[in-house]
């Protein structure tokens, strides 16, 4: 069906680098999975009825 699911993350800025102790200063997770897709990462979850909530 050609859809993906993805976690939170956090797009690192210098202060990210430092407090994670990053080795380097990678690009945004969501535009790099944007761009590999070739779409959109949508800001709000989609809920479908016929999958359980299993976190309230």
């Amino acid at each position: 069906y050609n859809v993906a699911i993805k976690c939170a993350t956090i797009t690192p800025d210098e202060d990210r680098v430092r407090e994670f102790k990053l080795k380097q200063m990678w690009k945004s997770p969501n535009g790099t999975i944007r761009n590999i897709l070739n779409g959109t990462v949508f800001r709000e979850p989609i809920i479908c009825k016929n999958v359980p909530k299993l976190v309230p």
